[in-house]
């Protein structure tokens, strides 16, 4: 961990010294992806784009959440019932603050359990490993966020975790980053980013197949577009060119497709989820949903219904704290920036952190200075 200092907050685009400068939202071609973005390998250096929409309110479910504020409290405590829960940190040497910056982890499952999504495979197949992996750093001021996005391939060390349920202790091994959440639940992803970053983690949201699906019906549909007709058999996304509505499965499949984007790799469909979540969000603010309790609650109680938080974020005055915080933040002041990576040396087919920019980009984290 980082103990410097905490130096007055700028911005990192402003410092030569960093490797991932600040910029405004660019031209995009029609995947969404900025032109300077695109990729041709597998060695990627830190990129930050800003979002030009409330984009973030809706990757921490916080968006569907903001009823809690003004539905009253037989409502919110319906919703909050709707909730799973689990211990935050799996690890024993696991820790975190209650006050100063504050840092939620988002993913998102690709777990076979629960309604709606038996069509992935039957219970038995797997627990779910975690398909989107997004750490949302708050200021201490919190007057701007940005959002790290982990690929789900990335080789990374998993500290041993005791399962909650069962009392099972998994031993630290290498592994890619998205099966930790197999050994015990999330609490054990957030021991490895923990680990991974240096940055302590405050609480952790994880959404399943069906929030995807359903949530995109609730809107009526959220608008993507291709540059070229996508057909591909892994995900069943089928898209004709141009622009195209997708919700239920469609949805689903956009999200989790690789082959349809860029190269193929990890890295284009991270950019193409944060390009889903921008037009779902724009889709709610065009549809007045905001302002609109009814809808509203309905968006909260399909949430809640497939969300999975640490335990602390079951209390209302949490989530009320939480919503808050993002209404109150300029969405000029939120920016996206996935890790740094690099090929793995034993399997190019996986990546590992490339340690240089990696580590500059955790030490600004752990210093709370926004990107």
């Amino acid at each position: 961990m980082d103990s410097s200092p905490a130096p007055r907050r700028r911005r990192g685009g402003d410092d030569p010294a960093t490797p991932w400068a600040a910029h405004p939202a660019r031209r995009t071609d029609s995947s969404g992806e900025p032109d300077e973005l695109r990729q041709t390998g597998r060695h990627h250096r830190a990129r930050v784009h800003r979002s030009s929409t409330r984009k973030i309110a809706v990757i921490l479910a916080v968006l569907a959440l903001l009823g809690v504020v003004g539905l009253g409290g037989i409502a919110a405590l319906r919703l909050t019932g709707n909730l799973t829960s689990s211990p935050l940190n799996l690890s024993e040497e696991g820790s975190t603050s209650d006050d100063g910056p504050l840092d939620i982890l988002v993913m998102g499952s690709d777990t076979r359990r629960g309604s709606g999504n038996s069509a992935y495979g039957s219970e038995d197949d797997a627990e779910g490993r975690t398909d989107v992996m997004m750490l949302v750093h708050v200021t201490q001021a919190r007057d701007a966020v940005t959002v790290v996005s982990f690929p789900r391939d990335l080789i990374v060390k998993i500290p041993s975790c005791t399962d909650p349920g069962t009392g099972k202790v998994y031993p630290a091994e290498t592994d890619m980053l998205n099966s930790a959440v197999e050994r015990g639940g999330p609490g054990c992803t957030v021991a490895a980013i923990n680990e991974l970053t240096g940055v302590s983690i405050d609480h952790f949201m994880l959404a399943d197949f069906n929030a995807v699906k359903e949530l995109s019906t609730a809107v009526g549909g959220v608008q993507v577009c291709v540059n070229e007709a996508v057909d591909d058999p892994k995900s069943g996304l089928k898209l004709p060119a141009g622009i195209s509505s997708v919700e239920g499965e469609q949805a689903l499949a956009f999200l989790r497709s690789r082959a349809a984007f860029g190269n193929g790799g990890d890295e284009a469909r991270i950019r193409s989820q944060q390009s889903f979540l921008a037009s779902l969000t724009r889709k709610i603010q065009a549809d007045g949903t905001l302002t609109n309790l009814p809808q509203l609650y309905r968006i909260a109680e399909v949430m809640t219904q497939n969300l999975h938080v640490d335990q602390g974020l079951t209390s209302i005055p949490e989530l009320v704290g939480i919503a808050k915080t993002f209404n109150g933040i300029d969405p000029g002041s939120i920016a996206f920036v996935t890790a740094p990576t690099e090929p793995y040396p034993a399997d190019p087919n996986r990546l590992q952190l490339d340690r240089a920019p990696a580590d500059k980009l955790f030490a600004t984290l752990r210093r709370d200075v926004s990107v």
